[in-house]
């Protein structure tokens, strides 16, 4: 009944703006429609048979994109736009004549040989649903042709920093000529003005973090070592070696998955909307939290809780990943690449926190086995006699398995955080192996049909082509051969 309720309010709210087709949609009326919930397939139909009261301009798109609208609404937005009738004239006067088009300058050569940022993928996924723009017109999404040059990005990785490298760190004084200290140059073949505007928003934003690397020490009462990649910054009571394995781990950990899901599984995130803080001592990260806190714009009770944390992971419109080293342990990376694995599937894929439970921590711990070989974090507290450190959790799932021990799919798939038992946390793991394993494809599919509000067991079961059932017994069967 609740979810009834809850679709017949959704659909009144669409009714209130479909009865009145005279007036186009706003910028704003998408925004509160999405936070409401809305589908895609909605929206779509709407922004075609309203039309939009606004121009598609690089502006506008990317403020949609900020709002994770899909590729296929932004389209919509595009083409709707297109048809607008221009304003009249504010009165009568001469016509002006229009401005000769700016003369067409051909794409520099660059200095330098250039490559795609990864390797193309063996085969063609589908396309991420992160991307939160139209693809002609989002720089950090595949584009319709295709170039080989920067693997149809609009981007180029800079050639003078590898993957897994530091673009820039506090220990630079001056920023890299080459591109600034973001990472990213424009590709010869593909770039444009959104292209440029991008760029210039990444030096902009580049250049508050580093002021803000003065406040987070000020906090601390003394000197961290601030890092960033292409993908993320980091922040870290460590020396420069010891927080380039930190960054190398997770950058790793994104090369990895794009190997294994395509290119565009996990696309390209800016470094201001995820960071990685790791801090050795509970006091030094407790005065941490006086920076932090007004940072993430935490309550009393959120920022209690992070002075007892070991290990968190915060995603939404900023991403953070935290570890406390001296509660973490000796495994505090197995802590950060999880809590890592976390903000991909979450921030990549445009859920902030709404992914069920055991998809969300299958899913990192699969990201952890897949940088650190296997898995050991626990993000929940269990009694010690439920647990077996001394088993792996391949071992411990195959011997629930053969057992009849495991929690039937429908029933792991309903339950939130609290209710996984420990078996459950290791189910949900092997269980994301085997439908990995079974498809990447597959998987994503059935991730944007989550990210669409689809039935969990609907969108498994189009997506893999077979029944509840079948998709169980086969996933037993796998994790009884490891």
């Amino acid at each position: 009944m609740g979810r009834f309720l809850r679709v017949l309010g959704l659909w009144m709210a669409a009714a209130v703006l479909l009865a009145a087709p005279a007036l186009a949609l706003t910028v704003d009326d998408l925004v509160k429609l999405r936070d409401a919930g809305m589908g895609d397939p909605v929206l779509v139909k709407m922004v075609q048979t309203q039309g939009v009261d606004f121009e598609a301009t690089p502006e506008n798109l990317l403020k949609l994109k900020e709002k994770k609208f899909s590729d296929e609404v932004l389209l919509a937005v595009v083409e709707a736009a297109a048809k607008r009738k221009p304003a009249p004239a504010p009165g009568p006067g001469p016509e002006t004549p229009a401005p000769p088009p700016p003369p067409v300058v051909p794409p520099a050569t660059p200095a330098v040989p250039v490559v795609p940022a990864v390797p193309p993928a063996p085969a063609d996924p589908a396309p991420a649903p992160e991307s939160g723009a139209e693809t002609r017109k989002n720089p950090f999404a595949p584009r319709e042709k295709k170039c080989q040059q920067c693997g149809s990005r609009g981007l180029l990785a800079c050639p003078r920093h590898g993957p897994t490298e530091f673009v820039v760190s506090s220990a630079v004084k001056e920023l890299p000529g080459c591109c600034g200290g973001v990472g990213w140059l424009e590709c010869p073949s593909c770039r444009d003005d959104l292209t440029r505007a991008s760029l210039g928003d990444l030096s902009k934003a580049l250049a508050a973090r580093r002021e803000q690397w003065k406040a987070m020490d000020k906090a601390v009462g003394g000197e961290l070592f601030h890092g960033e990649t292409r993908h993320f910054c980091l922040d870290a009571d460590m020396t420069r070696e010891e927080a380039g394995k930190v960054a190398a781990s997770c950058e790793g950990l994104l090369l990895k998955l794009r190997a294994a899901f395509g290119p565009e599984g996990f696309e390209f995130t800016r470094p201001a909307d995820t960071r990685i803080v790791t801090i050795g001592l509970v006091d030094t990260w407790t005065r941490f939290l006086d920076w932090y806190g007004a940072d993430a714009k935490l309550g009393a009770e959120q920022k209690l809780r992070l002075v007892r944390t070991h290990g968190l992971s915060m995603y939404g419109t900023r991403n953070y990943v935290i570890c406390v080293r001296e509660r973490a342990g000796a495994d505090y990376m197995h802590n950060i690449v999880h809590g890592y694995g976390h903000v991909l599937v979450n921030q990549v894929h445009g859920f902030k926190g709404r992914l069920p439970a055991w998809l969300n921590e299958g899913f990192s711990s699969y990201s952890e086995a897949l940088e650190m070989g296997k898995p050991v974090v626990w993000c929940i507290d269990y009694d010690p006699k439920d647990l077996d450190p001394g088993i792996q959790w391949k071992e411990s799932v195959r011997r629930a398995a053969l057992a009849g021990k495991t929690t039937p799919l429908p029933g792991l798939m309903a339950k939130n955080m609290t209710e996984l038992r420990a078996i459950d946390y290791q189910q949900s793991w092997s269980v994301t192996n085997a439908l990995i394993a079974a498809g990447p494809d597959k998987y994503l599919k059935f991730i944007a049909a989550l990210k669409s509000r689809v039935d969990q067991t609907e969108a498994l079961e189009k997506a893999y082509g077979s029944k509840i059932e079948d998709i169980e017994r086969g996933w037993k069967e796998y994790a009884a051969r490891q």
